[in-house]
């Protein structure tokens, strides 16, 4: 009887499983008068969002440094241009160096 119960309880607790959402956004934690969130809202509007996007490639060879590796993630960086809303793309094949020459900082791209 014991286990016939316990199985039925577990049963009826685990249905309540499909129930459960994960909210990502931040703003869940704070009320609607939040001055914080008005002024940080206010921000977004005026400049941009600050959203990203992150892809990682792990060549198979283990070396990030051959012409077929950068070739693909040139032809990422391709691709990222065309995400709707994309206002950067930062990747190896297009990152910006910089170097200082006394007080000036001079950016290059990278070779």
């Amino acid at each position: 009887m014991t286990l016939l119960l316990s199985v039925v309880g577990v049963v009826a607790i685990a249905s309540g499983v499909r129930l459960l959402t994960m909210n990502s956004d931040y703003r869940a934690f704070f009320s609607k008068d939040n001055p914080q969130v008005a002024a940080f809202d206010a921000l977004q509007a005026m400049y941009t969002k600050d959203d990203n996007i992150l892809i990682a490639v792990e060549p198979v060879g283990g070396t990030v440094f051959t012409p077929d590796v950068l070739s693909a993630v040139d032809e990422l960086v391709e691709i990222g241009w065309r995400i709707p809303f994309a206002t950067r793309v930062d990747a190896i094949t297009n990152f910006q160096r910089t170097r200082s020459d006394g007080d000036d900082r001079l950016l290059a791209c990278a070779p």
